[in-house]
């Protein structure tokens, strides 16, 4: 969905897109806490030169960090633990919990039709986020 700056009127771009699953701590609908310390490797999505690439990312203390005593950023992965690049310029983060689906989906604008479209080769990707509700809420269950 293109998206405008407010103040000026300007589509707003991004090289990357990165969507991270980790894990949530709901206290309330507006406390919560993310676990992004020492991760060794969970599920990232990047959309990067109009394709989708399943990633990891991970924080895991590494030769550098044990040498210098500093904390590097999320570094992202591939499945045999290689650098996956991300593309030079602007990068768009998303964090969401754990298990959240997605899909590739039908060309749409309307949340039902993404939500129930199903159109590999599309290059229309949903990501079904779903914020807490107020009185509780619970993360989605793992698929089995």
């Amino acid at each position: 969905i293109p998206f405008e700056d407010k103040l000026t009127g300007e589509l707003l771009t991004s090289e990357n897109v990165v969507v991270l699953f980790a894990q949530h701590r709901f206290f309330t609908e507006n406390y919560f806490d993310i676990d992004l310390l020492y991760i060794s490797r969970l599920p990232a999505l990047i959309f990067r030169d109009g394709r989708m690439y399943q990633a990891f990312w991970t924080t895991a203390n590494q030769e550098y960090e044990r040498t210098t005593g500093r904390l590097r950023p999320i570094r992202f992965v591939d499945g045999e633990g290689n650098p996956f690049p991300l593309k030079n310029g602007h990068t768009w983060v998303m964090i969401v919990p754990l298990y959240t689906a997605y899909n590739e989906t039908v060309e749409s604008f309307v949340f039902r039709e993404l939500r129930a479209g199903n159109q590999p080769g599309s290059a229309n990707w949903a990501v079904h986020f779903y914020p807490p509700a107020t009185g509780g809420w619970a993360l989605p269950t793992p698929p089995s």
